[in-house]
């Protein structure tokens, strides 16, 4: 069974919960298109338009569509120009698992039981939402089971679940609030935007349905709708602010934005307002990004996790497209403890076009670990080509993996690596030749410059030395001599020869 998003707008519309969902509250309007995608409808589907109830239901009911429902050619188009990849559901389980596992196998010292539940999650760049709730599979379109479900929302629900069947008293609805409460995402186009908290509020109605056998009050309704908005915002990810009401915003800011220079001097984008809830009675509202006078980030997020843009397209003519998956790298680092994301893989390998400097930092980091890599992409994005393959990385400020130095592609080599990178180098024990002394040997005898290669001033023992020059001997004649190992007629034998002969300054000779 597919998943109908255009019911579920048009029903919400119905009982009057459409408009709230659509509520931008930084701005306190409706959120924005931030996308060209359906300009040709006229302006009111400009990218710097508000999304308002009216163009999206009714004989515009078709606008917003999942990924699942959307033409192949859309797909593919958005892709390109968006830098976008959709993260197909294995993929996102098999992050999630790695933060659950590696929780449950580390918990730190005085750790209250489940505190992983009570967590605060951020899914970057959260398009629909995959990480967080599991309705449907994002490729299909295929309803799942709630009792499948493993979304980070999904899994607090579950906890809930399991907690009201162990008969212990509890107030269901508040603690479904508190789930809701401790989960976050942000995403820049409206459209994507829309379905991620439209399918937060259906998994509201249908956790609400399945726990207390009861359908939603509208009061309810308004209440985890306000919590959602607050909690599932838009915003370009590399600014902090809000889609421009005057320029259209590009799939996601450049550098020069990033920093003010610009020759547009029009009405400047809101930083983000976003709600942290520290009590039950108590909410406290965050810029985003929030720097306390030290710069440092105050606002933190126990776990972050997503997969962000990889690039910006590039402008005019250019086909060098920007990579910009490293400054989402960069930022999530600053405001989440564990933070883990999927990217291209190419700065693994010192390459690509991100800064050569950031790969090294990377790769040097101690708090960073590579838990998948895949160097054929559309084993994990279906119809994708990423040079250099994708990789799924685990960063966490509170632990030490070791730096990766040097990434291979298979997990034999890597333990070696590390093991044998913890011993001194081969090349302390590997030395060049010995040489010979020349100015002694042509004392002893002239004719050694024709035998020496290099019209005679090759100084080192080669091949068929111990044939061409008469001074090594079986046998040692005296005190002073060398034993020397080498080949004659293919067959390794010693000889001996009077240090004389022989360069003195060699590093390794005695």
């Amino acid at each position: 069974m597919l998943i109908g998003i255009q019911d579920e707008i048009l029903r919400l519309a119905q009982l009057g919960l459409l408009e709230p969902l659509l509520k931008d509250q930084t701005t306190g309007h409706c959120i924005r298109w931030a996308t060209d995608e359906h300009a040709e409808l006229g302006a009111p589907y400009a990218c710097n338009h508000e999304i308002t109830p009216d163009l999206i239901i009714g004989e515009r009911a078709n606008v917003i569509r999942n990924r699942a429902r959307k033409a192949l050619e859309l797909q593919s188009d958005r892709t390109k120009s968006h830098a976008e990849v959709f993260t197909p559901i294995w993929v996102c389980n098999r992050m999630i698992d790695e933060i659950w596992h590696e929780d449950e196998e580390n918990p730190p010292k005085k750790k209250q039981k489940n505190a992983i539940i009570k967590s605060r999650f951020l899914e970057i760049t959260c398009g629909e939402a995959p990480f967080l709730v599991q309705r449907y599979d994002v490729l299909t379109g295929e309803i799942i089971p709630i009792e499948q479900r493993k979304g980070i929302l999904d899994r607090k629900l579950h906890d809930i679940i399991a907690h009201e069947k162990s008969g212990k008293k509890s107030n269901p609805l508040n603690s479904i609030k508190s789930a809701f409460k401790s989960v976050y995402g942000y995403e820049l186009q409206g459209d994507s935007l829309l379905i991620a908290r439209l399918n937060l509020y259906m998994t509201f109605e249908e956790y609400l349905e399945y726990i207390c056998h009861r359908k939603p009050t509208h009061k309810e309704s308004l209440q985890i709708i306000e919590i959602i908005t607050w909690n599932i915002w838009q915003m370009d990810g590399l600014t902090g602010h809000t889609p421009c009401a005057e320029d259209p915003p590009s799939p996601q800011r450049n550098l020069f934005d990033l920093m003010g220079i610009s020759n547009k001097p029009k009405e400047m984008p809101k930083p983000c307002q976003i709600r942290f809830y520290i009590k039950s009675s108590e909410t406290q509202t965050f810029t985003m990004p929030q720097l306390s006078e030290q710069g440092e980030q105050t606002m933190k997020f126990d776990y972050i996790i997503g997969n962000p843009p990889y690039q910006e397209e590039a402008p005019g003519t250019s086909t060098s497209d920007k990579p910009i998956y490293h400054l989402f790298m960069d930022e999530t680092y600053k405001i989440g403890k564990v933070v883990e994301l999927i990217t291209p893989g190419r700065f693994l390998f010192r390459a690509g076009a991100t800064p050569s400097e950031w790969n090294a930092r990377m790769l040097a980091d101690p708090h960073l670990k590579v838990v998948h890599y895949e160097q054929n992409s559309s084993k994990m994005f279906p119809n994708t080509d990423i040079k250099g393959g994708v990789s799924i990385t685990y960063h966490a400020k509170d632990k030490q993996f070791g730096s990766i130095d040097v990434f291979t592609l298979f997990h034999e080599l890597n333990s070696i690596l590390h093991k044998v990178g913890k011993v001194d180098s081969i090349c302390k024990i590997i030395y060049n030749q010995n040489k010979f002394d020349l100015d002694k040997l042509y004392e002893k005898d002239k004719l050694y410059e024709m035998t020496i290669g290099s019209n005679g001033k090759d100084k080192r023992f080669r091949n068929n030395i111990f044939e061409k020059i008469k001074e090594f001997t079986e046998q040692a004649i005296s005190s002073k001599d060398i034993k020397v190992l080498g080949v004659i007629n293919s067959k390794r034998v010693w000889r001996y020869l009077n240090n004389e002969f022989i360069d003195q300054s060699h590093e390794n000779l005695y």
